[in-house]
């Protein structure tokens, strides 16, 4: 039990008020007056005697009693009852702190309990001390120690966050001591991987047995080199984190990162993150990109870009005396697609591609160029390949489509036998030249616009002394017609449109005080971006050497028949001005 002489003692200082009463009786005999004359029963509305409860009920009606915090027992808890059973329960020593809004003060309560032996009557013994500075140090006390909580329990959280989202990404996330080489589990999926690695190990050791028992074979040398400590720091330097790719036996494939946990401001760590993530989609999508990037959409042939990557490998190189290069091109589609529309174009264009794929496939690789232009390079003896053409036309002859009856092509070809000291490039003009030759007989036998066709083309010869069709995506051209003398301005054997057009200013063809704006305006660049805007016709105009001097020529170009973005085909026209 609290001694009360002591207690005054401690308060005897800072006491406002103190007074007694019976708290079985529940009565306030004398009015509650300070050292100053200060009545508080009057303050509140009340005069002697008066129950003990009204003088709490009403205090906390006035706003005299706002609970800021407690030590020992909320002022609700004060009532006479109240009192009484705490008393009971062997407490005689309560304590209450509130706040006064009117003075802005700190106050604490202090009840002593005591029981009168003649009347068996609990009393109470009630002091009021101001402890305003006290407990205004302890509250920022208390408050600072909040915010330091709090702000613990911000990082806490805002970790949690991070480990919560990169579990969205990541299947497994460990943190892995340096110095000590142990790792520790944040975070694990339920799959082989956790059975083995558990909440914590050596990491040298699991590495092992992820290797022995989790990772195809194939992988395991560049993991393993990847995952060593010894060189980690080394490896990381200044990056920010480092990554590495491998595949699992039963986990299909997986990216590895490891990243420094808590690096200092010189960069310097000894604990790194080790995260490890699915990415079989993203390995699903990469393939169907490339393959998607090489592949023709329609006829699942391989596509021109494909076709310039192949004819590279065999450039400066020697090409196999057994090589054929076959040109084909599709007779007649432009007639079907306007009579039975592009449904039926289609067909003819995919009933090529699957007799050519029936036909090369197994001898070699064949090529959808664009349009109706195929190609194929194949590998077959000399005695072998009549037979083979003459199955490839066979097969062409006796397709029937749904929407066309019957496909027409024209076919060329070459032998390396016949090239002996010339390049893929010099094969691929012959055989293109043999198609086309092909092409001319067929619409002679078929009496197609046989006349009309040869009066427009010398009509287009006069008007324009150089007619080109161009790539601007291959970067490669075909000549229509050239003046003579105009052939040794250019490469015969790779038609590079960009090298050409730089090398035709860098033999002085065009004048000096034009040569900036020619190579300005036929950048390949530019060009593309000025088609791909929907723009129908480009003109330029500038001075080309012409017997001894210099004349003025005007250049055109108009998208061909068939243009896209992705196949951005056009007709180069040049003629002089008179």
């Amino acid at each position: 039990m609290a001694n009360i002489e002591q207690i005054m003692d401690t308060f005897i200082n800072r006491t406002i008020v103190f007074f007694t009463f019976d708290v079985n009786a529940g009565v306030v005999e004398n009015d509650i007056v300070d050292g100053f004359g200060f009545n508080y029963m009057k303050a509140l509305g009340l005069s002697a005697p008066c129950k003990f409860d009204d003088i709490i009920s009403r205090s906390m009606e006035l706003g005299y009693a706002t609970i800021v915090y407690t030590v020992g027992k909320s002022i609700e808890q004060l009532s006479c009852d109240g009192l009484l059973s705490l008393y009971e329960n062997g407490e005689n020593y309560i304590e209450s702190c509130f706040y006064s809004a009117d003075n802005k003060r700190y106050y604490r309560l202090v009840y002593i309990l005591k029981k009168d032996n003649v009347t068996g009557h609990v009393f109470a013994y009630v002091i009021c001390v101001d402890t305003t500075e006290v407990d205004k140090m302890r509250l920022d006390s208390l408050t600072e120690s909040l915010e330091s909580i709090k702000h613990k329990n911000d990082e806490i959280e805002d970790k949690l966050k991070i480990i919560n989202c990169m579990a969205k990404q990541y299947m497994y996330i460990y943190s892995c001591d340096l110095e000590t080489e142990i790792y520790h589990e944040i975070y694990a999926a339920n799959s082989n991987v956790e059975a083995i690695l558990r909440e914590n190990g050596n990491i040298n050791i699991a590495v092992k047995d992820l290797c022995k028992l989790i990772i195809k074979p194939e992988h395991v040398p560049s993991f393993a080199e990847f995952i060593d400590l010894s060189t980690l720091k080394e490896r990381l330097g200044d990056e920010k984190y480092i990554t590495q790719q491998f595949e699992g036996l039963y986990t299909g494939w997986l990216e590895a990162v490891i990243f420094p946990e808590d690096a200092s401001s010189d960069g310097s760590f000894n604990k790194v993150i080790v995260a490890v993530r699915d990415i079989n989609n993203e390995k699903e999508k990469e393939t169907k990109l490339i393959y998607n990037s090489y592949v023709d959409d329609l006829t699942k042939l391989y596509n021109r870009k494909m076709y310039n990557e192949n004819l590279i490998e065999y450039d400066d190189s020697s090409i196999p005396k057994n090589m054929v290069f076959i040109s084909v091109d599709v007779n007649g589609l432009k007639v079907v697609n306007d009579t039975l529309g592009h449904d039926a174009g289609d067909e003819l264009i995919k009933g090529v591609a699957e007799c050519m794929k029936d036909c090369f496939h197994q001898y070699g690789r064949i090529y959808r160029l664009g349009g109706d232009e195929y190609a194929a390079i194949i590998y077959i003896s000399q005695a072998n390949l009549p037979k083979l053409i003459n199955q490839f036309n066979d097969r062409i002859n006796g397709w029937h489509g749904n929407l066309v009856d019957s496909i027409s092509i024209s076919l060329g070809y070459v032998t390396q036998n016949e090239c002996n000291d010339k390049s893929i490039y010099d094969m691929t003009k012959i055989a293109d030249s043999r198609m086309y030759k092909a092409k001319e007989e067929y619409y002679a036998q078929k009496g197609i616009d046989r006349e009309g066709r040869q009066t427009a083309h010398a009509a287009l010869c006069a008007l324009y002394y150089k007619v080109l069709k161009i790539n601007l995506t291959t970067n490669i051209y075909q000549i229509i017609h050239m003046d003579a003398g105009e052939f040794n301005q250019v490469n015969p054997l790779r038609y590079s449109l960009s090298e050409d057009i730089i090398k035709f200013a860098e033999l002085g063809n065009v004048a000096k005080e034009d040569r900036e704006k020619y190579l300005k305006a036929m950048s390949i660049a530019a060009l593309r971006e000025y088609f791909k805007e929907g723009n129908k016709c480009f003109s330029l105009f500038y001075r080309r050497k012409y017997n001894g001097g210099f004349k003025t020529v005007r250049l055109e170009l108009v998208p061909a028949g068939d243009y896209t973005e992705d196949n951005q085909s056009l007709f180069l026209y040049i003629r002089y001005i008179e």
